[in-house]
């Protein structure tokens, strides 16, 4: 239905970081990082491979523990000796959310979209907070690509595809995003994805189905 994309566009500021977290946080700006929010269906041990094999570091963030596997995640972090380059946050807020994708270098979607459009949501948020997308073949990433969504913004991965997946997040880690990069990935969410813009036609297409006027 779409997201509040002005909330996402908003800028941050440190005091968004809650103090607990304001070391590691420190930590996490002296180099790019990747990061994956979410729960459902998301691919943690496709994550640890593409971190494995390319250093990036990677920030995963789970609202949800029990739906996310997140313990999980964390002892198999503990014993391939990764808890410097996979950094956890669980049940932040959203100004929290908001601060970390807009200092990320790229949203990472392992996620399976293979049947039901999974991950959607998030990829509305990284656009709207700048980003750069990457994601697994399905039907997110391709409706992303029908709404017009530029390629330097979407970069889509066969399913299962990791070396694919770590060279393009590689790629876009060693390249400094820029201004206009991040407006047009704004821009576009405000235009496409904004929920002032698509909540009503959504509300008109339903009341069609349920046999209502348009």
């Amino acid at each position: 239905v779409g997201i509040d994309t002005r909330f996402y566009a908003r800028h941050s500021t440190e005091l968004d970081v809650p103090e607990a977290h304001r070391s590691t946080v420190d930590k996490l700006l002296s180099e790019p990082y990747l990061i994956l929010p979410g729960d459902e269906l998301r691919l943690n041990a496709d994550a640890l491979e593409v971190v494995q094999k390319t250093g990036l570091r990677l920030v995963r963030i789970s609202q949800y523990s029990h739906k996310s596997g997140t313990s999980l995640l964390k002892e198999e972090v503990a014993r391939r000796r990764l808890a410097d380059r996979v950094i956890v946050f669980e049940r932040i807020s959203y100004s929290f959310l908001r601060f970390l994708l807009q200092h990320a270098a790229a949203y990472a979607g392992f996620v399976d979209a293979s049947w039901q459009p999974a991950g959607w949501t998030v990829a509305c948020e990284s656009l709207a907070s700048g980003l750069p997308i990457v994601l697994y073949d399905g039907i997110t990433a391709r409706e992303m690509a029908d709404l017009g969504l530029p390629h330097d913004l979407l970069r889509i991965v066969p399913v299962g595809d990791r070396a694919c997946f770590a060279n393009e997040l590689a790629a876009i880690a060693a390249t400094e995003r820029t201004a206009a990069q991040t407006s047009v990935a704004q821009q576009f969410a405000s235009r496409v994805l904004n929920a002032e813009t698509t909540a009503p036609e959504f509300a008109r297409n339903l009341a069609a189905a349920l046999g209502g006027k348009k």
